[in-house]
């Protein structure tokens, strides 16, 4: 991702609608599957980029971020709420069985070799640790926002949850999110994608009217009070919580 695109995530990731949204849904997500009985969780941020999600993970447990790029880093340094280490996510440096939780968010589809990056986050989970995870799904929605972000693929739910089950992690929910605005963001996309040919790729992270963006975050608020429930076949990204196996006795 270029600097000048981890600068617009950086200024808009506290009130845009779509991290706004994503974070009222990890938040009740983790607090659904963690329970009262781990106060002192240990909490890995894989992929933190630029900090957003740390002060929402910090509120859960103790929280170390890790990402690749030292630009990404250096903004979340400012937020000064975590431990921070640079470091490639195909390669972790901890050693097994270490973390409660490891949040993903939006990470899994910038990595070279998915598969393997899901092997190494079970290897520093604990045995019955949880990792929840968001990444783009179908690739119908694949446009310059995803060339400009960096992404090698979008997902779909039964290939996500064999890829899960192939690391040694034990799926307990995984549904499409984002459901609301799926119309208006294949639309958006495909436009996108007419007026990009022969451009240089560029997001889809625009600002909004004020009403507008406060609008789309009360659906989403909505959307992960009702996500248990629901089972839908779209969603703009697909969310799961997993475990990892435990060793047999």
């Amino acid at each position: 991702m270029e600097e000048s695109e981890i600068e617009k995530m950086a200024r808009l990731e506290g009130t845009y609608w779509w991290f706004v949204g994503r974070r009222f849904l990890i938040g009740r997500l983790i607090d659904r599957f963690a329970g009262p009985s781990d106060p002192l969780r240990l909490i890995l941020d894989l992929g933190c980029g630029t900090g957003g999600n740390l002060s929402l993970l910090r509120q859960r447990g103790q929280v170390v971020g890790l990402d690749s790029s030292l630009t990404a880093l250096r903004y979340a340094h400012k937020k000064g709420v975590a431990p921070l280490i640079q470091a490639d996510g195909h390669c972790l440096p901890f050693r097994d069985g270490v973390f409660d939780w490891i949040a993903v968010l939006d990470v899994l589809e910038h990595m070279d070799d998915d598969r393997a990056a899901l092997k190494e986050m079970a290897r520093v989970l604990k045995p019955g640790g949880r990792l929840i995870l968001t990444v783009p799904a179908f690739m119908c929605l694949w446009s310059g926002h995803d060339m400009a972000l960096g992404h090698r693929r979008r997902y779909l739910m039964g290939p996500l949850c064999r890829l899960l089950a192939s690391a040694g992690l034990r799926v307990l929910l995984m549904r499409y999110c984002i459901i609301p605005v799926f119309p208006a963001v294949f639309l958006f996309r495909k436009i996108q994608n007419l007026f990009q040919r022969g451009n240089r790729p560029s997001t889809a992270l625009v600002q909004l009217p004020f009403f507008l963006n406060r609008l789309l975050i009360a659906l989403l608020e909505v959307e992960a009070l009702l996500l248990p429930l629901l089972k839908l076949p779209f969603g703009v990204s697909l969310v799961a919580v997993c475990e990892r196996e435990r060793k047999a006795a």
